[in-house]
C-alpha cells in the first residue's frame, strides 16, 4: 500500500474542493453589481449552501460506513464541478440558490469520506502527523482558491470565476480520485487484523460515553470554527482598516492559513507522543493561549505592527491546530476506523453551523461597534471551552481505562 501516494491524493482532492466553495465570496460583489441581486438574497444563497452542506456531512458520514468512501468522493467531485459550471450560466436568484444548494450537498461528500480514507491508511498509528498533513489541505486550498478566483474575476468577469474553477476542479480532482480508487483496492485483504482492532473500538457498554465525547468535541468545534471562520472573513477587512492598502492586507491576512498549516503539522507530531487521555489537556492549554491572543491581537497590532504579525502567526498556528485535534485526531483515535466518517461528519456539520452563525453576528458587531469589539467577542466565546474540554478529558480517561 502506497501510504504517501494515497495521502497526497486525498490532500489534492480536498484542497481542490475549495475551488468550488469559497469562490462565491470573491465573486459576490460583482454578482450584485451585474445581476442586481441584493445582498440579502446573496446571503440567502450562502446560507442555503451552509444548511445543505451541514446536513450532508452527517448523511454522507453515515453512508461512508456502508459504501466505499473513495468512490463516494468521486461522485462529490463530479457533482460539485458540474454545479459550479452551471452556476455561471444562470442569472436569476431562484436558479442560483437551487444550484448552489446542490453544490453544498456534493461538497459535503468530501470531508467525511476522505477522513475515513486517512483513518484506514493510518492503521491506528501516527494519526497526529497524518491528519496534521491532511488538514493543511483545507487551509492552503482556501488560500489558493481565493488567490486564483481573485485573479480570474478581476481580469475577466465573475462568471469565469465559476466556469474556470469548475473545469480546473474536474481536471485536478477526477484523476486524483481515480488514482485513489485504484490504490485503495490494494488494501483488500491487507492489514486486516489492524483494521479489525480499530473497528472494535466502540463496545456496547461504552456507547453512551462515545456519544457524550462526540457531543463535547462537536460543541467545542462550534466555538473554534466560529472564531476561525470569523477571522477568515473579517481579518483582511480589519488589516485594511489599519493599513489602507488592499495588497498589504491581503498578504498579511494570508499568514493566517499558511502558518495555521504549519501549526497543524507541528502539533500533530507532538500529539503523537502524548497519551490519548492527555490530548484534550494539550488542546485546552492551546485554547487558553488563543483566548488571550484573540483578545489582545488588535491592541498589539495597532501599537506595533511587527509584534502584531508575530502574535497573529502564533494565534493562527494554535487555532488551526486545535481544529485538527478536535475534528480528527482525538475522535478518530477513540472511535476507530469504522465510525470515523460519521463522527467526522457530525463534528464538521456542527462547525459549519458555527461558521454560519459567526459570519452573521460578527458582521453585526462590526457595523454597530468596531473591530475591537469583534475580537473581544471571539475571545469571550472561548470561555466555555474550559469546562467542555475538561469534561472531555474525563470521558477520554474513563474510556482509556475501560480498554
Amino acid at each position: 500500500m502506497n501510504v504517501i501516494g494515497i495521502l497526497i491524493a486525498t490532500w489534492i482532492i480536498y484542497a481542490s474542493f475549495y475551488l468550488c466553495r469559497v469562490n462565491f465570496s470573491i465573486a459576490l460583489p460583482l454578482i450584485n453589481l451585474e445581476l442586481g441581486i441584493p445582498h440579502s438574497q446573496l446571503g440567502a444563497i450562502a446560507s442555503g449552501f451552509f444548511i445543505i452542506y451541514a446536513t450532508g456531512q452527517i448523511l454522507n458520514g453515515y453512508l461512508s460506513m456502508k459504501f466505499k468512501p473513495q468512490k463516494m468522493v468521486l461522485i462529490g467531485v463530479i457533482g460539485s464541478g458540474i454545479m459550479t459550471i452551471l452556476f455561471s450560466l444562470n442569472k436569476n436568484f431562484t436558479s442560483l440558490l437551487l444550484i448552489w444548494m446542490l453544490n453544498g450537498y456534493f461538497q459535503s461528500l468530501g470531508w467525511p469520506t476522505l477522513v475515513k480514507v486517512v483513518a484506514i491508511i493510518s492503521r491506528g498509528k501516527k494519526l497526529g502527523v497524518l491528519f496534521g498533513l491532511f488538514n493543511t489541505s483545507w487551509a492552503i486550498g482556501h488560500a489558493i482558491s481565493w488567490l486564483f478566483t481573485g485573479i480570474v474575476v478581476s481580469s475577466m468577469n465573475w462568471r469565469n470565476g465559476f466556469t474556470l474553477n469548475g473545469l480546473l476542479f474536474l481536471a485536478i480532482a477526477i484523476p486524483a480520485s481515480i488514482y485513489l480508487i485504484e490504490r485503495m483496492k490494494e488494501l483488500n485483504g491487507k492489514h486486516t487484523s489492524t483494521r479489525n482492532e480499530l473497528k472494535k473500538n466502540i463496545k456496547r457498554e461504552t456507547i453512551g460515553m462515545h456519544v457524550k465525547l462526540i457531543f463535547l468535541l462537536a460543541t467545542s468545534f462550534f466555538i473554534i470554527d466560529s472564531i476561525r471562520y470569523g477571522l477568515t472573513v473579517y481579518l483582511p477587512a480589519y488589516i485594511f482598516s489599519i493599513e489602507k492598502s488592499t495588497l498589504s492586507s491581503t498578504f498579511i491576512a494570508l499568514t493566517f492559513p499558511i502558518t495555521g498549516s504549519l501549526g497543524m503539522i507541528t502539533t500533530g507530531i507532538i500529539s503523537d507522543k502524548i497519551k490519548i487521555e492527555k490530548k484534550t489537556l494539550f488542546v485546552l492549554t492551546m485554547s487558553l493561549t488563543t483566548m488571550i491572543l484573540t483578545y489582545s491581537f488588535p491592541f498589539i497590532y495597532q501599537s506595533n505592527r511587527e509584534i502584531g504579525i508575530i502574535a497573529l502567526i502564533i494565534l493562527s498556528a494554535l487555532l488551526y491546530s486545535i481544529e485538527s485535534q478536535i475534528t480528527a485526531v482525538i475522535p478518530i483515535k477513540i472511535v476507530g476506523e469504522k465510525h470515523s466518517s460519521i463522527t467526522a461528519g457530525i463534528i464538521n456539520s456542527i462547525g459549519a453551523i458555527g461558521a454560519f452563525t459567526s459570519s452573521i453576528i460578527s458582521g453585526f458587531l462590526v457595523d454597530i461597534y468596531s473591530f475591537i469589539e469583534v475580537f473581544k467577542f471571539w475571545s469571550y466565546i472561548q470561555i466555555p471551552l474550559i469546562p467542555l474540554l475538561m469534561i472531555a478529558y474525563l470521558v477520554v480517561k474513563n474510556l482509556a481505562t475501560l480498554k
